[in-house]
């Protein structure tokens, strides 16, 4: 797959097939689907979920949880980004890794957040 053609989303569709989507990717986790965004909701977390489509559907999913935090004497609310054992995609396709962690770091820098913390779900082998 050429990582050019593919473009990072917001995802616009039903909580269900938010589920879905996780489903035909590798290894999806629990901590990316829908119901886990709404618990995290009730914590001060803004749930933003993005797709990576390419010419043959979506190739990686990440539920972006945003928070904002003040400091002390600091005006100014500072955001976190943390995407809790994602993003999910094939982690092998290092072209496509690359692509993803190269949005995610630019999608932060667009959100104003002092950090974006990944997790991703990788197993890692003998050989």
């Amino acid at each position: 797959m050429n990582p050019s053609a593919i473009r990072m989303q917001p995802f616009t569709g039903s909580p269900q097939a938010w589920n879905e989507t996780l489903t035909r990717l590798p290894r999806p986790h629990l901590l990316q689907t829908w119901e886990w965004s709404q618990v995290k909701g009730r914590y001060g977390w803004k749930a933003m979920p993005f797709v990576w489509e390419g010419g043959d559907g979506v190739c990686a999913a990440a539920m972006i949880l945003k928070r904002s935090i003040s400091l002390g004497g600091f005006s100014a609310r500072l955001n976190v980004l943390y995407t809790p054992k994602g993003p999910v995609l094939d982690w092998r396709d290092e072209a496509l890794a690359r692509r993803v962690l190269t949005d995610l770091q630019a999608f932060a820098r667009s959100q104003a957040a002092i950090f974006i913390k990944i997790d991703p779900d990788v197993s890692l082998g003998l050989g």
